[in-house]
């Protein structure tokens, strides 16, 4: 990287001269919080990058090629935000479940955490890829070094070892379910 005290003097001048023009570039395409955010990205980028940063004339659409993608991540974002509260909403759950319902919920959630931290670190990264991350999974076979085949055999194999683990309560054996009062039986 340039000299530190280069490198902050050129940062600088870049932030200065192109500052309100990115904020504006976003503005245009995103709602004034987004468009802040994504300002700031933007720079922070080019602050770890500084090196990459082209001289002029180039270095504004340099600058709008940063803003473009850091936007498209936010809208892929906010896609996937969109589809899992539809995806929530379409199962039927309400806003807020009574207190025996959390107390269960939590019960599972702690059994699948432990039952996918069981997997191989390989295995259980690729769960969470493919699950969790929601990546197709080319994209985790090409992260991974993988064949997609080896990636799709992985996720049902361990697909599989889940549903046993749950199934068979292997995965919490030290952990019991908390103790629920028969109805009609104070405690």
């Amino acid at each position: 990287m340039i000299g530190t005290d280069q490198g902050k003097f050129r940062f600088e001048g870049i932030y200065e001269r192109y500052g309100r023009v990115v904020l504006a570039y976003c503005h245009r395409r995103a709602d004034a919080a987004v468009a802040a955010d994504a300002c700031a990205e933007v720079f922070l980028i080019a602050w770890r990058r500084l090196d990459e940063v082209p001289m002029e004339p180039k270095t504004l659409p340099y600058l709008y090629g940063i803003a473009a993608r850091v936007l498209a991540n936010h809208r892929r974002s906010e896609r996937r935000r969109e589809r899992l509260g539809s995806r929530v909403a379409s199962l039927g759950f309400t806003s807020e479940p009574d207190t025996a319902t959390i107390v269960i919920r939590r019960f599972e959630d702690v059994q699948v955490i432990e039952a996918v931290r069981r997997l191989s670190p390989r295995d259980r990264e690729i769960v969470m890829l493919y699950t969790w991350e929601d990546l197709p999974r080319e994209t985790i076979a090409d992260m991974m070094g993988m064949t997609k085949a080896a990636v799709d055999q992985r996720i049902h194999r361990s697909y599989k070892r889940l549903a046993s683990a749950l199934r068979h309560g292997a995965a919490t054996k030290a952990i019991q379910p908390p103790l629920v009062a028969e109805e009609g039986k104070g405690r």
